[in-house]
């Protein structure tokens, strides 16, 4: 039932990113995301904001994109849907400081894909 509400509140909250389609925005969500998931303080907390980052990741994922730039971007979306399923995997272990860890992989992600599409 929770995972149920949890779902429901992610599709309702980011409705609006994905209406508008806007990779910027949505990017400007995931850094949010992102930084709530660093700062949680709990294994449910960080449950939330990685969930929320890997909506949004999932929906850019299903983007079109157009040329070299499009295919660097696709294949920086599917390397974080990896990461994103390694920090779950430390979570459902209970393991918030597991987590962090893995999300060091995602900043170097970011890191190295932004300098890649520039």
């Amino acid at each position: 039932m929770l995972k149920k509400i949890a779902v429901l509140l992610l599709v309702m909250c980011f409705s609006p990113v994905w209406a508008s389609g806007d990779v910027h925005s949505s990017m400007r969500q995931m850094k949010k995301a992102f930084q709530e998931a660093a700062e949680s303080s709990s294994v449910e907390e960080m449950k939330v904001a990685i969930g929320k980052f890997d909506e949004i990741v999932s929906h850019l994922n299903q983007g079109e994109y157009q040329g070299d730039r499009g295919k660097t971007m696709k294949e920086g979306f599917e390397e974080l849907s990896v990461a994103i399923d390694q920090v779950e995997s430390e979570l459902d272990q209970g393991n918030l400081q597991g987590a962090k860890e893995k999300l060091k992989a995602i900043d170097s992600l970011r890191s190295e894909y932004h300098r890649k599409v520039r």
